[in-house]
């Protein structure tokens, strides 16, 4: 069974992580908005085996956030 994880993706770099998502063949769902952070949440389904997968697609979107918080 696999597990699930929710990430908060800057709509900045939505279309380069929905790129690496389809080049990696992962399931996606987009499970809403938050206006607030100006991010679009993202539900990835993976299985223990897709772990460093995800764990690349969790990286992509923490160092987004910090390009933002650094006004890059």
């Amino acid at each position: 069974m696999g597990k699930t994880k929710q990430l908060n993706v800057p709509t900045d770099a939505f279309h380069e992580f929905a790129g690496l998502v389809c080049e990696n063949n992962v399931r996606a769902v987009i499970a809403g908005a938050d206006r607030d952070q100006n991010a679009v949440i993202v539900v990835l389904e993976y299985e223990p085996d897709e772990r460093a997968t995800l764990h690349y697609l969790e990286d992509f979107v923490e160092d987004k956030w910090l390009e933002i918080e650094e006004g890059h």
